[in-house]
Protein backbone atom coordinates (compact mmCIF):
# COMPACT_ATOMS: atom_id res chain seq x y z
CA UNK A 1 0.00 0.00 0.00
CA UNK A 2 1.64 3.49 -1.25
CA UNK A 3 0.21 7.02 -1.69
CA UNK A 4 -1.03 6.55 -5.21
CA UNK A 5 -3.17 8.60 -7.51
CA UNK A 6 -6.50 6.59 -8.47
CA UNK A 7 -4.82 5.73 -11.82
CA UNK A 8 -2.46 3.85 -9.63
CA UNK A 9 0.44 6.03 -10.48
CA UNK A 10 2.56 7.58 -7.95
CA UNK A 11 2.14 11.21 -7.39
CA UNK A 12 5.29 13.44 -7.99
CA UNK A 13 7.00 10.34 -9.21
CA UNK A 14 7.29 9.26 -6.13
CA UNK A 15 8.45 5.94 -5.23
CA UNK A 16 9.08 4.28 -1.63
CA UNK A 17 12.67 4.69 -0.88
CA UNK A 18 13.10 2.87 3.22
CA UNK A 19 12.44 -1.06 1.83
CA UNK A 20 14.79 -3.49 2.69
CA UNK A 21 17.42 -0.34 3.97
CA UNK A 22 19.90 -0.29 6.96
CA UNK A 23 17.92 0.28 10.28
CA UNK A 24 18.74 1.00 13.85
CA UNK A 25 17.02 1.93 17.32
CA UNK A 26 16.88 2.86 20.55
CA UNK A 27 15.81 -0.73 21.78
CA UNK A 28 14.42 -3.50 20.59
CA UNK A 29 13.32 -6.96 21.68
CA UNK A 30 14.74 -10.15 20.68
CA UNK A 31 12.97 -11.34 17.59
CA UNK A 32 11.80 -7.47 16.64
CA UNK A 33 14.84 -6.32 15.52
CA UNK A 34 14.87 -2.48 13.47
CA UNK A 35 15.27 -3.96 10.35
CA UNK A 36 11.92 -5.72 10.31
CA UNK A 37 9.65 -2.08 10.29
CA UNK A 38 11.35 -1.72 6.92
CA UNK A 39 10.82 -5.00 5.31
CA UNK A 40 7.56 -4.65 3.94
CA UNK A 41 6.45 -7.90 5.63
CA UNK A 42 3.29 -7.41 7.64
CA UNK A 43 4.03 -10.46 9.94
CA UNK A 44 7.39 -8.86 11.07
CA UNK A 45 7.88 -5.63 13.22
CA UNK A 46 10.19 -3.64 15.68
CA UNK A 47 9.42 -3.85 19.29
CA UNK A 48 11.45 -1.19 21.28
CA UNK A 49 12.88 -2.59 24.88
CA UNK A 50 11.24 0.28 27.28
CA UNK A 51 8.99 3.10 27.37
CA UNK A 52 9.12 6.26 25.36
CA UNK A 53 10.67 7.94 23.30
CA UNK A 54 11.96 5.47 21.40
CA UNK A 55 13.76 6.05 18.36
CA UNK A 56 13.67 4.12 14.74
CA UNK A 57 16.29 5.12 12.06
CA UNK A 58 16.54 4.00 8.41
CA UNK A 59 19.35 5.49 6.41
CA UNK A 60 18.61 5.79 2.66
CA UNK A 61 22.02 4.38 1.28
CA UNK A 62 21.99 7.95 -0.26
CA UNK A 63 20.44 11.34 -0.93
CA UNK A 64 16.80 11.51 -1.52
CA UNK A 65 14.56 13.83 -1.88
CA UNK A 66 11.91 12.48 0.60
CA UNK A 67 8.06 13.76 0.90
CA UNK A 68 6.04 11.55 2.67
CA UNK A 69 5.55 8.54 5.17
CA UNK A 70 3.38 5.29 5.77
CA UNK A 71 3.43 4.61 9.94
CA UNK A 72 1.58 1.29 10.94
CA UNK A 73 2.29 1.38 14.82
CA UNK A 74 2.60 -2.30 16.91
CA UNK A 75 -0.67 -1.63 18.51
CA UNK A 76 -1.22 -4.17 21.38
CA UNK A 77 -4.73 -5.22 21.62
CA UNK A 78 -5.74 -5.50 25.29
CA UNK A 79 -8.59 -7.90 26.05
CA UNK A 80 -11.78 -5.38 27.59
CA UNK A 81 -9.18 -2.12 27.01
CA UNK A 82 -11.48 0.00 24.14
CA UNK A 83 -9.83 3.27 24.88
CA UNK A 84 -8.34 5.62 22.32
CA UNK A 85 -5.57 4.52 20.21
CA UNK A 86 -3.22 7.58 20.21
CA UNK A 87 0.24 7.92 19.12
CA UNK A 88 2.38 10.60 19.18
CA UNK A 89 5.68 10.77 16.99
CA UNK A 90 8.39 12.99 15.15
CA UNK A 91 10.01 12.06 12.03
CA UNK A 92 13.15 14.07 11.14
CA UNK A 93 15.96 13.55 8.79
CA UNK A 94 19.52 14.51 8.32
CA UNK A 95 20.40 16.46 5.42
CA UNK A 96 23.95 16.67 4.00
CA UNK A 97 25.64 18.96 6.20
CA UNK A 98 24.43 16.84 8.66
CA UNK A 99 21.67 19.03 10.32
CA UNK A 100 18.06 17.34 11.52
CA UNK A 101 14.90 18.76 9.82
CA UNK A 102 11.99 18.14 11.01
CA UNK A 103 9.39 16.44 8.36
CA UNK A 104 6.77 15.75 10.41
CA UNK A 105 5.64 16.62 14.45
CA UNK A 106 3.00 14.62 15.64
CA UNK A 107 3.91 15.00 19.22
CA UNK A 108 0.53 16.66 20.27
CA UNK A 109 -2.01 14.88 17.86
CA UNK A 110 -4.70 13.03 19.71
CA UNK A 111 -5.44 11.44 16.83
CA UNK A 112 -7.13 7.73 17.14
CA UNK A 113 -5.54 4.88 15.31
CA UNK A 114 -2.60 2.87 14.57
CA UNK A 115 -2.16 3.85 10.85
CA UNK A 116 -0.60 7.27 9.45
CA UNK A 117 -0.02 8.71 6.30
CA UNK A 118 2.27 11.56 6.84
CA UNK A 119 3.10 14.66 3.75
CA UNK A 120 5.47 17.04 3.51
CA UNK A 121 7.31 19.34 1.71
CA UNK A 122 10.68 17.52 0.01
CA UNK A 123 13.38 17.60 1.51
CA UNK A 124 16.61 16.29 0.84
CA UNK A 125 17.97 13.59 3.18
CA UNK A 126 20.20 10.50 3.88
CA UNK A 127 18.50 9.27 6.63
CA UNK A 128 15.25 9.38 9.17
CA UNK A 129 13.97 8.76 12.05
CA UNK A 130 10.92 8.66 13.80
CA UNK A 131 10.76 9.26 17.74
CA UNK A 132 7.37 7.33 19.05
CA UNK A 133 6.69 9.55 22.34
CA UNK A 134 3.39 8.02 23.58
CA UNK A 135 2.09 4.97 22.93
CA UNK A 136 -1.76 3.83 24.24
CA UNK A 137 -1.41 2.63 27.62
CA UNK A 138 -0.56 -1.28 28.08
CA UNK A 139 1.16 -0.97 24.82
CA UNK A 140 5.01 -0.66 24.15
CA UNK A 141 6.66 1.55 21.36
CA UNK A 142 6.96 -0.42 18.22
CA UNK A 143 6.51 -0.14 14.53
CA UNK A 144 5.32 -2.78 11.78
CA UNK A 145 5.69 -0.99 8.99
CA UNK A 146 7.36 2.52 8.11
CA UNK A 147 8.04 3.37 4.22
CA UNK A 148 9.32 6.72 3.20
CA UNK A 149 8.43 7.58 -0.05
CA UNK A 150 10.47 10.64 -2.31
CA UNK A 151 12.54 10.48 -5.36
CA UNK A 152 16.16 10.83 -6.44
CA UNK A 153 18.32 13.93 -6.57
CA UNK A 154 19.02 15.52 -10.32
CA UNK A 155 21.14 13.06 -12.31
CA UNK A 156 20.35 10.06 -9.80
CA UNK A 157 18.32 7.16 -9.94
CA UNK A 158 15.56 5.62 -7.83
CA UNK A 159 13.67 2.74 -8.43
CA UNK A 160 10.30 1.53 -7.29
CA UNK A 161 12.70 -0.34 -4.79
CA UNK A 162 15.15 1.72 -3.98
CA UNK A 163 16.66 -0.45 -1.00
CA UNK A 164 19.71 -2.80 -0.75
CA UNK A 165 17.48 -5.99 -0.22
CA UNK A 166 19.18 -9.25 -0.67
Amino acid sequence: ESPRRMDGSFPDDIVPLSICQAAGASSWIEGHEPECAVDNYARTWWRAEGDCPQTLVVGLGGTFYVSAARIIFDEMLIPDNVGKAVFQYVIEGTDAAGNMVTLADQRDSDFDGHIRYETWTPHCVTDVRITITQVPPGSTPGLLDFCLFGHAQDGQTATKYSGGCT
